[in-house]
């Protein structure tokens, strides 16, 4: 979910679950009610196929890419925070 949510990086991902502990705990309804570690975080996440990974987002968003594209997810753009005409500097310097 972090990842999707636009983090990136194992650090970006830790601070994530950090900020989000309350829901995440509630969601998975953890018994012992604490999430892993950076450590565990990392080592887990050093696992993942990125392949399998990015058709299991793919399928569960329901987004069919074209062969050989890659699917690009901005939380910022997909909740509308992030406006083309405003925060790009490419726009702002014409």
């Amino acid at each position: 979910m972090a990842v999707v949510a636009g983090n990136r990086g194992f650090l970006a991902i830790d601070d994530w679950v950090k900020a989000n502990a309350e829901a995440l705990i509630e969601l998975f309804d953890l018994e012992k009610e604490r999430l892993p570690s950076y450590s565990t975080l990392r080592r887990v996440l050093m696992q993942v196929d990125y392949q399998q990974y990015a058709t299991c987002i793919s399928q569960f968003l329901n987004v069919e890419p074209l062969p050989g594209e890659t699917i690009a997810l901005d939380g910022k753009v997909l909740k509308g925070s992030y406006c083309v005409q405003h925060n790009n500097p490419e726009v702002l310097n014409q």
